[in-house]
């Protein structure tokens, strides 16, 4: 008898013990934890003991909490079916996890993220439910995924080509994950031909590893970096774009984000414009500013090689005759 009241004893006082713990472990947790009688006859769902981090968010003092239903907690009441079939989805699973919504004693509605569990005690069945309050990871969801619309909105709406690519891929260089539709119609591709392949599909000329490394560390020292070059169409033909470069952030991930112009129009433009400033509208010959031009070059040609030179004037055509008799309108139609 002597033995099995030690053994009485001893299991007595494990038995407090992990009591003991149990209550600091639900006292001292950051997250909510409210125990909830499933089997109440009356079929509330009536809270039998909470935390204090139950309180806080909750904005109830304990005696507040205690004995009531749990829909002084939920944003929406739930019905003795669903509490029902929650309870044998419990007992099957023996753990959810899932997020809903709390009412705050000054009304206003919050998100939680919800983990429950069900056990026995001395034959009552409990849910012991743990709440954690995650409004502030939904905001930060919420802006993230604002962002993300918006650098979607601006990316498509872009008139440059825009094309985002993972310069530290390890078996290829420069992969393009993603581009906007202007990229396509700019290069000659579809979009399914353009992603995964390496940016070197558009360059004149591919990229060597030291070339890679180079041109990262000046982006990462200027943040930005400019520069025109040439890319080649899925027709073969090469054509000059203005490119603007810089590293984004996605995740931990560090990805190029490319803008690039077509400059093709631009370039005939100044062309032209330079054309014009330095030859004969009618002729197409070299006007007198290009004359000056090419006269102040060959000076100081001549002066670097100590050479003297010989400039010569001479009317090829007659025109200057014209021009001084009839007037350059005249000499125009001559």
């Amino acid at each position: 008898y002597g033995r099995d009241i030690t053994e009485s004893k001893l299991a007595e006082a494990a038995h407090i013990q992990i009591e003991a713990l149990f209550r600091e472990l639900f006292e001292l947790s950051p997250n909510s934890i409210v125990l909830i009688d499933s089997q109440d006859p009356n079929g509330s769902w009536p809270i039998i003991d909470c935390n204090q981090a139950a309180c806080l968010i909750t904005g109830y003092q304990r005696d507040e909490l205690i004995g009531q239903s749990i829909d002084i907690l939920n944003a929406k009441p739930g019905t003795q079916v669903e509490r029902t079939a929650y309870r044998k989805q419990l007992r099957e699973a023996g753990k959810l996890d899932y997020e809903v919504l709390h009412r705050h004693k000054n009304g206003t509605v919050f998100p939680v993220e919800v983990s429950t569990t069900i056990f026995t005690i001395d034959g009552r069945e409990l849910v012991l439910g743990i709440d954690r309050d995650i409004t502030e990871r939904k905001r930060a969801e919420e802006a993230l995924q604002q962002s993300e619309f918006l650098f979607r909105s601006l990316f498509e709406a872009s008139p440059d080509a825009v094309m985002l690519i993972d310069p530290l891929d390890p078996n290829d260089f420069g992969p393009i994950i993603d581009c906007n539709a202007v990229a396509c119609v700019m290069n000659g591709y579809s979009r399914e031909e353009l992603i995964g392949h390496s940016i070197d599909i558009l360059n004149e000329n591919p990229f060597s590893p030291a070339m890679i490394t180079g041109y990262l560390n000046k982006i990462r020292e200027s943040g930005i970096l400019k520069y025109v070059t040439f890319h080649r169409h899925k027709n073969g033909t090469l054509f000059p774009v203005e490119v603007s470069t810089t590293i984004i952030k996605v995740g931990e991930r560090e990805l190029l984000m490319g803008i690039d112009r077509d400059i093709t129009e631009r370039q005939r433009m100044e062309e032209q414009i330079r054309n014009l400033s330095l030859t004969d509208e009618l002729t197409g010959l070299h006007n007198r500013r290009s004359f000056t031009m090419l006269a102040e070059q060959e000076v100081k040609l001549a002066h670097r090689n100590k050479r003297s030179m010989l400039l010569f004037f001479g009317d090829v055509d007659g025109l200057k005759t014209i021009n001084d008799t009839y007037g350059h309108a005249q000499g125009d139609l001559a």
